[in-house]
């Protein structure tokens, strides 16, 4: 193993995730502020201090790509491979960086939780299944409330880690996304079961779904509706599925 880069003995740095595009890495810097087991003050001031980096496997260089994201998660590589798709999490919604320009969009905004990880169906392209860390509670959602008090995030922020993880809601939160960003289905766990959802991957009608916070590996049997909602050969309408992880 090679190290790419050097973080220094007092550099607190959360990197997440990458994904392959011919001879680049591409992988998101969460934030360069806290490391891992802070995470939850990241998320609770909503700071931009996160990064989209490249890694050049031939030349063995470092590029930075964007800066100033708030809290880049997971990262995808659209259907026709000609950008990316970067979860900024603490804003609740999917930005695009075209792969020529660097050019930075929104794919979709205004999720109803905090996006995780993106992951392409590998049978159905352009279906992309996103992961969410928890959901934006309605009608009141604490963290979209505080945004508008700096000073009472500041002071939160005095509160142990594992506390302000409490303020979010234990709620298991799945999409499935089309190439536009539409929303073709959801999966809902209201019991909070399978909660703090961070990876996704289908495999025929089992959809396997990982969390960073829980100790097991949820799989899930996907009823019909749910099919036919990511089949591209399907013209029913659009389903929305409440079910239990298990």
């Amino acid at each position: 193993v090679q190290p790419i880069l050097n973080q220094g003995e007092n550099s607190r740095r959360f990197f997440n995730d990458l994904v392959v595009v011919g001879k680049y890495i591409y992988f998101t810097l969460s934030t360069w502020r806290y490391d891992r087991r802070e995470v939850e003050y990241e998320v609770l001031h909503a700071g931009s201090h996160g990064k989209l980096m490249r890694y050049d496997t031939v030349r063995n260089e470092v590029t930075e790509i964007a800066r100033d994201l708030h809290f880049p998660n997971g990262i995808e590589l659209s259907t026709d491979g000609s950008f990316l798709l970067v979860a900024e999490t603490t804003r609740s919604r999917i930005l695009t960086f075209d792969l020529q320009t660097h050019t930075r969009g929104i794919f979709v905004e205004n999720l109803p939780g905090f996006p995780d990880n993106i992951r392409q169906d590998k049978e159905y392209r352009g279906v992309f299944w996103v992961g969410f860390s928890g959901k934006r509670a309605q009608p009141f959602s604490l963290f979209d409330w505080i945004a508008n008090y700096p000073t009472l995030r500041v002071f939160l922020g005095a509160f142990p880690a594992p506390m302000i993880s409490l303020a979010v809601e234990k709620y298991g939160l799945v999409l499935a996304l089309d190439k536009n960003g539409n929303t073709l289905t959801s999966l809902h766990d209201p019991s909070g079961k399978l909660s703090h959802i961070s990876q996704v991957l289908r495999r025929g009608r089992d959809l396997y779904v990982g969390s960073y916070r829980n100790g097991f590996l949820g799989r899930v049997l996907l009823p019909d509706s749910v099919i036919e909602a990511i089949n591209p050969l399907q013209t029913s309408k659009r389903t929305q599925e409440s079910c239990d992880l298990d």
